[in-house]
């Protein structure tokens, strides 16, 4: 009787011939590969590839003003025949993980809405076990090995390096190193709700993981955290209904036998800035198309708070991150006052953060030690000593000394109601004595901190209600054209 490794034709423990015959059936698998590669099939068959069509919502005021004008069948997108929801193929929010509440709000709204005319998939992280298991088990491990490569390939010779073909920066593989991208799920709507989507933990909690802190210098949040994750999903939407990738259709749309695929995007015609023209030639993806309806109706901001009103969803406000690194003090004053574990989990991301830089400087430094490059261990010491932004300071400052009408002045962002009854408190000018001819300055006196302070000398209800307001104002606008607020003290040009 032949033992349970043994191959046809040799002995148990002849582990030569074995691997001989290993190589051999290997090599005969190789030969059969090569003579019938995998070819696409061109012609007449490419006819039942209609290009999907899917509209990527981020749950903000741009997004559901097209699910309004969808949901009325009124959703204009060129030439293309459809202008309703159940002419799309999916709807998607993908989900970075520290949204606002209203903005999780208007993703039950969306939910209903789409119920029986469309599929809703939202894209969620993973879930708190398996984030909480990588942060402190598997991704630390994974960092020490990292780190001692690093090391040992710093003490290589270049002649070495370059033989075997290493460089001197080595990462952590989170492909391969997330537990969640490796499991088996029956549909994309199960892998979408348990989290199989994303590559990277939520937003804050992959800063601590990774050292960063909230910066534009790294603004990698809309890339990570939103488009990989929905082409992800646009991927397996194609494998489910075509049994194709997004990279073989992608190869069929620049050999010209095909049209690309259609992502919504939500984005106001006021907003040219933002607007992205489809370019494979300069980096674009060539299997899918980045479409802009309100652009192309001529759909501006104004028009949007129309539209929403008439919806009922007024109450809709600009979606984003609550640790938006695009944001300045007054939106992480919002933050602070609407909700406190929120900003207490911001100002513990940039203590991590800078604990997490220092660790890495220190390594960086023994690498450069052995390499002698001085741009590097000018860098490794700039880790070690730069401290973090201070979020709490920063907006304990901004919240004692802008007063709320530089503020409405300077960011246009403050309606001219709110003015109004806040010169019932606040004239803002005054009469310099002493001069021949009058002459007026400003001395606004009411700052965030004096509408919030109950021993202010200020109406209680009149404190009230004008700070429930200033913070209604805000939501509704959020950001301004350039991705943030008007900066207090700048007039914008």
């Amino acid at each position: 009787m032949r033992g349970a490794n043994s191959s046809p034709d040799h002995a148990v423990g002849d582990t030569v011939p074995r691997l001989i015959y290993a190589r051999r059936r290997f090599r005969g698998r190789a030969q059969r590969r090569k003579k019938a590669p995998r070819t696409t099939t061109p012609g007449p068959e490419l006819g039942k590839f209609r290009p999907l069509t899917i509209f990527s919502t981020g749950l903000g005021r741009d997004s559901m003003t097209i699910l309004a004008l969808a949901e009325a069948g009124q959703l204009k997108l060129g030439d293309w025949p459809f202008n309703a929801l159940e002419d799309l193929d999916a709807v998607v929010f993908s989900d970075p993980g520290h949204e606002w509440p209203l903005t999780y709000a208007a993703g039950v709204e969306t939910a209903a809405v789409c119920v029986g005319r469309v599929p809703f998939y939202q894209l969620r992280k993973p879930n708190a076990v398996d984030t909480r298991h990588y942060a402190e088990v598997i991704y630390p491990a994974a960092r020490k090995k990292v780190f001692a490569e690093r090391k040992r390939r710093a003490r290589m010779s270049e002649a070495e390096r370059k033989r075997k073909n290493l460089g001197l920066r080595v990462e952590v593989s989170r492909l391969k190193t997330s537990p969640w991208l490796h499991r088996k799920y029956r549909s994309p709507a199960q892998k979408a709700r348990d989290g199989g989507y994303h590559v990277r933990l939520p937003l804050l909690q992959e800063y601590m993981l990774l050292g960063r802190s909230t910066t534009r210098m790294r603004a990698e949040c809309t890339v990570a955290h939103k488009i990989e994750p929905v082409r992800a999903l646009l991927n397996d939407l194609l494998l489910e209904k075509y049994g194709v990738t997004l990279a073989w259709w992608g190869e069929e749309v620049k050999a010209g036998r095909l049209e690309p695929n259609r992502m919504i995007l939500g984005i106001a015609y006021d907003e040219p800035k933002r607007v992205r023209p489809w370019e494979p030639e300069k980096g674009s993806v060539w299997g899918v198309r980045d479409v802009y309806p309100l652009v192309a109706a001529g759909i501006t901001k104004k028009d949007e708070s129309r539209i929403l009103a008439e919806r009922g969803w007024g109450w809709v406000h600009k979606s984003g991150c609550m640790g938006c690194h695009y944001q300045n003090a007054a939106w992480f004053y919002m933050v602070r006052e609407l909700h406190p574990a929120m900003f207490a989990l911001l100002v513990e991301s940039e203590k991590r953060s800078e604990a997490v830089r220092g660790e890495d400087g220190e390594i960086t430094a023994l690498g450069v030690k052995v390499l002698g490059t001085r741009a590097l261990a000018r860098e490794a010491k700039r880790l070690r000593i730069k401290g973090p932004d201070r979020i709490d300071k920063e907006v304990a400052d901004w919240a004692a000394s802008t007063t709320v009408l530089k503020l409405a002045i300077t960011s246009e962002v403050l309606s001219e109601d709110f003015r109004r009854k806040l010169a019932k408190y606040d004239k803002g000018y005054t009469r310099i004595p002493n001069r021949k001819t009058p002459t007026w300055r400003q001395v606004a006196w009411i700052t965030p901190d004096e509408l919030a302070n109950p021993k202010s000398r200020l109406p209680a209800a009149w404190r009230k209600a004008m700070r429930k307001q200033m913070f209604a104002e805000f939501l509704a606008k959020g950001y301004d054209q350039d991705c943030a607020f008007g900066k207090a003290g700048e007039k914008k040009k």
